[in-house]
């Protein structure tokens, strides 16, 4: 039963993974100045594109990838505005362990797709690859270029900062707007976004800001509160085994968790991406059951009772990703590590009075769920442990859990 349960839950995680980029209404003007109406494949993308995905209409069946040294720009309805240039980049690498002596950009000639934060009279773009983000601005009447800025070293591990892009920033400094604001800018998209907003709304004139820069400004968290219940089963298994030395299988249980959860949403990919950290309450799992050993003679020995008794914390921290179905439907999928610390813990034969020793253990779990209406949740969720010491091999636990979770979202928070 709880195998079909996974495979019917996985197979519907798969067939709405592959459903959720879709095309949507967008234009993009080529080389020659022409400008196409088309669907354009939205991934939301985190680091700038290198090309894209279009149709010419919803039902077209051929589909055409457009390079970034074939198109000027390209821009998606309600969504980001990508502009094709040619033009120098500082290549200097932001990685700490390979930091470069020199204080000055290494430039390199790049052919890029900039993604339009703001346009008005001083306009703002970002491109970001990997762990690099970099700013470009064009003020007044002017070229695009990159704004400045770079960490190096000085004796190998004395790192020191490059910040041009103070000084670059005063060509589209308005004489409203003094030195001690410009020195409290830094560079990341939320200082200079909030900068470039501040001049352009000076003359009060029209200014465009891209829907995807409100929504890539938001760190969402969210505070759930978790209600479950566990299908437990647990068993014994013997290296060698054999009917003088049996394996051992306690009836599957059912046992009630609770708990809250602190979820984080990327604000990338449309926000279908999260971490999470979930720690719950187990209560006790209780079993005996019957052992019977029987001679290679065909003897059976009196019968045996084994007892077992155990609960936890389980401490999850996982990966989650939603799918969305409407706007007040989602599915999601979670893949979590659980660290479970023990709180009572008795395990052993009874008759014989041997007892063997449960020790935290680990365990890795998978879980397919669905959210409405961003507020309630259920999701069904499987793991398995071995909760034994190091008996040399001798003997091995399996501790399967098979979860119904409800949650609630308490609160979000949502920080510009």
């Amino acid at each position: 039963m709880i195998k079909k349960l996974v495979l019917a839950l996985t197979l519907l995680f798969c067939s709405n993974f592959y459903a959720q980029i879709k095309f949507e209404k967008a234009y993009f003007i080529d080389n020659n100045n022409i400008k196409i109406e088309c669907f354009i494949k939205n991934f939301d993308w985190k680091n700038n594109p290198t090309h894209f995905e279009f149709k010419k209409n919803e039902t077209d069946g051929e589909i055409t990838t457009k390079t970034v040294k074939e198109v000027k720009e390209f821009s998606i309805e309600e969504g980001n505005r990508y502009i094709s240039q040619n033009i120098a980049v500082d290549t200097s690498s932001v990685d700490i362990r390979s930091y470069s002596n020199k204080v000055d950009p290494e430039w390199a000639q790049k052919q890029l797709f900039l993604k339009e934060i703001i346009a008005g009279d001083y306009s703002l773009y970002e491109y970001a690859d990997s762990n690099m983000k970099l700013y470009f601005f064009k003020p007044k009447d002017g070229n695009i270029e990159q704004l400045i800025y770079k960490k190096y070293l000085i004796n190998y591990n004395d790192v020191k900062e490059n910040n041009t892009f103070r000084r670059q920033l005063l060509k589209a400094k308005p004489e409203s707007i003094t030195m001690e604001r410009i020195a409290k800018i830094n560079y990341n998209l939320k200082s200079i976004t909030d900068y470039f907003l501040e001049i352009n709304n000076i003359d009060g004139k029209n200014v465009v800001v891209r829907n995807s820069y409100t929504k890539n400004l938001k760190d969402k968290f969210l505070f759930n509160f978790k209600l479950g219940t566990n299908f437990s089963s647990l068993s014994l298994e013997r290296n060698p085994q054999s009917s003088l030395n049996p394996d051992v299988s306690f009836e599957n249980k059912n046992t009630i968790k609770v708990g809250f959860e602190v979820e984080y949403v990327f604000p990338f990919n449309k926000n279908k991406w999260a971490i999470y950290f979930e720690p719950t309450y187990q209560t006790k799992y209780q079993s005996e059951t019957k052992v019977t050993r029987v001679t290679p003679g065909g003897w059976n020995y009196p019968p045996e009772t084994w007892s077992a008794s155990y609960n936890a914390l389980d401490l999850n921290f996982g990966l989650r990703y939603y799918m969305f179905v409407s706007p007040k439907s989602k599915l999601f999928a979670n893949l979590g590590y659980v660290f479970c610390p023990t709180i009572n813990k008795e395990l052993g034969n009874v008759t014989e009075n041997e007892k063997y020793k449960i020790v935290p253990s680990s365990k890795f779990i998978i879980g397919l769920g669905y959210n409405y209406n961003k507020k309630y949740s259920l999701e069904a969720r499987y793991g398995s442990t071995n909760i034994l010491d190091d008996y040399g091999g001798t003997i091995q636990s399996k501790f399967k859990t098979f979860s119904f979770v409800f949650g609630y979202t308490i609160f979000e928070t949502n920080k510009k």
